[in-house]
């Protein structure tokens, strides 16, 4: 059972476009999820990612593409008024993945951060080759 002070987050944004060329949805966002784990601390989890739904006229005909992908991970770990955090995101047309590592802590009742540390984890993964007949 949740806590009174567990807390759930959505944000996102999008729109549609109709033209005589083209017409879909874009839809995009996070879900999160932050649980209290006592009186002072918490962790919080996240995904990203977006949908895309298109039709294109084109001289051979209507054209559909429909698209949904997973662009990111999130979890922070907050202690008093310290936190630990990770972000584990896709970037880029290729298949990218960078990993980025914050940590943030309180020094004389200010909240200092430190640089976030990112490393790329991933290559790109070249195109499916065509088979030779």
């Amino acid at each position: 059972m949740p806590k009174k002070e567990d807390k759930v987050q959505v944000t996102g944004g999008g729109g549609t476009f109709d033209n005589k060329y083209a017409s879909g949805t874009n839809i995009g966002g996070r879900v999160g999820y932050t649980k209290q784990l006592d009186e002072d601390s918490s962790i919080t989890g996240g995904i990203a990612g977006y949908s895309s739904k298109a039709k294109f006229d084109t001289p051979d005909g209507i054209k559909k593409v429909n698209q949904s992908k997973i662009t990111g991970l999130d979890l922070t770990y907050r202690k008093d008024d310290s936190s630990y955090g990770v972000n584990v995101r896709k970037e880029g047309s290729g298949n990218k993945v960078n990993v980025t590592y914050t940590k943030s802590f309180a020094k004389g009742g200010m909240v200092v951060a430190k640089a976030p540390m990112k490393a790329n984890c991933g290559a790109s993964v070249p195109p499916t080759q065509k088979a030779k007949k």
